[in-house]
């Protein structure tokens, strides 16, 4: 595994209702919870039916976890790096689970992505507790450009450089989405370290639970290799004990 890490961009340039490109300087931020930003008082009401659930939340998190900077996206983006690394194997090795490699096709890594969605974590016990994870899938490279739009809002230039990237085959790439923020990782796959040396059936169930799993061991705050390690057989023999799974290796 050699991972590497490109720094989030602002890429809140959007109104959070009408989805136009104006500019931050030209957006109002939602006075409660800072978070969602509006081009106008007419969307910033016809869009509030819809936000009122998230605000408040979004709001006692801002409150709670570093008041006065996190508000700040460049804070935020160097917290969500500093979290990104302490739980990088896990990540990686989850990822490579999830991307089932041993039924796909070998461009797989190069076609696909992982993104993970993180919220703040009020008054978090330890920093590996500093996000919450709420999801994680496996997507297409096209649903992932669909997602950026709406989710990040970025301008049609940051876009288009988006379009235009590549990778090779034996490069995973692995994006966190929080606060409007976009932060990207990349790793070079070594198959001795995933879960390809497995067979097929197991391969496949394993991909099918593996965002579950990377969520279950990230709210445990232990990010070491062990304990990775340690879901991952456990996994592997759960599955290997269901009816019908047949063990063979490739």
């Amino acid at each position: 595994m050699h991972p590497s890490t490109s720094k989030g961009i602002d890429f809140g340039r959007r109104c959070s209702h009408c989805i136009a490109e104006v500019g931050r300087e030209k957006l109002s931020a939602c006075s409660r919870c800072k978070r969602a930003r509006y081009c106008s008082k007419a969307c910033q009401r016809a869009a509030w039916e819809s936000h009122k659930p998230n605000c408040k939340s979004v709001a006692d998190a801002r409150a709670e976890v570093h008041p006065d900077s996190i508000s700040s996206y460049v804070v935020l983006d160097a917290a969500l790096t500093k979290w990104s690394r302490h739980w990088t194997f896990a990540l990686y090795r989850w990822a490579c689970v999830g991307m089932d490699l041993t039924n796909q096709s070998p461009d797989r890594a190069a076609t696909h992505c992982c993104l993970v969605r993180l919220k703040l974590r009020p008054n978090p016990p330890t920093p590996a507790h500093a996000f919450v994870m709420t999801s994680a899938e496996i997507m297409s490279n096209k649903d992932f450009l669909k997602a950026l739009w709406i989710e990040i809002g970025p301008t049609r230039e940051d876009f288009a450089r988006e379009q235009k990237k590549t990778r090779p085959n034996n490069r995973m790439s692995l994006v966190i989405f929080c606060e409007g923020l976009a932060n990207y990782h990349y790793f070079t796959i070594d198959t001795a370290e995933t879960i390809g040396y497995s067979s097929p059936s197991i391969s496949k169930a394993a991909a099918e639970i593996w965002a579950e799993n990377l969520i279950r061991i990230v709210e445990t705050g232990d990010a070491s290799k062990e304990n990775s390690d340690k879901h991952l057989l456990r996994t592997i023999s759960d599955i290997a004990a269901l009816p019908g799974v047949t063990i063979t290796t490739m």
